[in-house]
């Protein structure tokens, strides 16, 4: 399935950061960036580590960041059947011994060369790296594990996230939409008072199946939305991003997941889409956030302000290769609490 829904965050270009050099430090040392101790001097030095990687990776950067997350990009080389399993090592430059390891059981697409159960020979380029500090400059390494657990270390990228915006403008919050796709995506009291929006597969005719079909692939989408993003000025669409916030409780991740939006005067013709993909959605609450820059048309094409200020929004579209089922047998739900343009 390619027609999915998509969170993204702000588009910046990020840069790589030779000048980040721990070595000479007094220890103790970052291990985890590949310093060790020279007991002698008392000062950190780069590993010399005598295994050779059979696998390798280039152009490793940042491609775009928002307040709350990061899109890191590379170019993989060497035997699809090398690439153990990704990590990418991250870390706050101003704080650069506190480091954080994101690897397959955070973003379950760095388990390896191919995207898992997508049914394609989709390549593994890209990770989005949330939960991460508003106004903050970001250092980061990739790290590649090849069969005899030697380790590819990329060059050091760095790019800063943006400042909490301060306005916005609402598409969903606390209320019913007035149209939403499949019939079994519904709004339901959160039991604080509020609404979401509940993704039912056993109520989805499209799902239904046999309980050893585990993965059901559909889009969720808002319909009928009829919101302008006019009050947002050129320089602000610059930094604006989707905001989505989604939880997900499934065995299994959404491998394949994308995001899109629709700007057109007459929803019932179907508008253009832009879109973000491919990301994966594991289990668990996450915000998706992605910036409006970084949405594209399947030729290619990037919105732009005139595009996305010249009709109101139409749709929102979140799909994706859910599991049916949780850990403990019960079907699966997926829940959107809120959904708004950040700027």
């Amino acid at each position: 399935m390619r027609t999915l829904l998509t969170l993204l965050l702000v588009t910046q270009v990020g840069c790589t950061l030779s000048s980040i050099d721990l070595a000479g430090r007094p220890c103790p040392c970052a291990v985890d960036l590949g310093y060790v101790c020279d007991d002698a001097a008392n000062r950190c030095v780069l590993d010399d580590n005598a295994c050779e990687p059979v696998v390798s990776a280039s152009s490793f950067r940042a491609r775009w960041a928002t307040s709350d997350a990061i899109l890191w990009k590379w170019q993989p080389a060497g035997e699809p059947a090398d690439f153990i399993r990704y990590e990418v090592q991250i870390w706050d430059t101003a704080d650069p011994e506190n480091v954080r390891t994101v690897g397959p059981d955070e973003n379950a697409e760095l388990s390896g060369y191919y995207l898992g159960r997508t049914g394609m020979p989709d390549v593994v380029t890209q990770t989005v790296i949330h939960g991460l500090e508003p106004g903050t400059t970001y250092g980061a390494r990739l790290i590649i594990v090849d069969p005899t657990l030697c380790e590819f270390r990329s060059d050091v990228a760095a790019i800063s996230t943006i400042a909490e915006p301060p306005a916005e403008v609402v598409i969903f919050r606390d209320s019913d939409p007035r149209q939403m796709t499949p019939p079994a995506l519904v709004a339901v009291d959160d039991g604080a008072g509020g609404r979401v929006l509940e993704y039912r597969n056993e109520d989805d005719r499209q799902c239904d199946g046999p309980d050893n079909v585990d993965v059901c692939s559909q889009n969720l989408t808002l319909r009928r939305i009829e919101t302008s993003l006019s009050p947002i000025t050129p320089a602000q669409f610059e930094s604006a991003f989707l905001e989505i916030r989604v939880s997900y409780d499934g065995t299994t991740p959404s491998y394949y997941s994308r995001i899109w939006i629709g700007f057109n005067s007459d929803c019932d013709v179907g508008p253009p889409q832009y879109g973000f993909t491919p990301f994966t959605l594991g289990s668990g609450a996450v915000t998706l956030q992605v910036p409006l820059r970084a949405l594209v048309l399947g030729d290619g094409t990037a919105l732009n302000y005139e595009a996305a200020t010249a009709d109101p929004l139409c749709r929102v579209n979140l799909g994706g290769q859910f599991a049916r089922f949780t850990s403990t047998g019960e079907r699966s739900r997926i829940r959107i609490g809120e959904v708004r343009v950040r700027y």
